[in-house]
């Protein structure tokens, strides 16, 4: 299972366990990636960092929560941290 199943993670904080636990019952490896990238994509609508922030700035994957954008090396950076 993905390390953001586990009970610990800021993922929890968000209310969305159970919704993931249900959407990934079942799933292979592959299709559970797919699902989380899908997730990510649609959760955090894309902005750069200078269009954001005024300047380039890397995100921890926690932070991704409190902000309504994110870029493209963010959400690689929480995709990594998800699976």
């Amino acid at each position: 299972m993905p390390k953001i199943l586990s009970k610990t993670n800021s993922f929890v904080a968000c209310g969305e366990y159970e919704n993931a636990l249900a959407a990934l019952a079942g799933k292979g490896k592959y299709d559970m990636a797919n699902l989380l990238r899908h997730y990510q994509y649609r959760a955090f609508p894309y902005k750069t960092d200078d269009a954001q922030f005024g300047v380039e700035r890397m995100l921890f994957a926690e932070e991704m929560f409190h902000y309504p954008y994110s870029a493209s090396e963010n959400r690689s950076i929480l995709f990594a941290r998800l699976v």
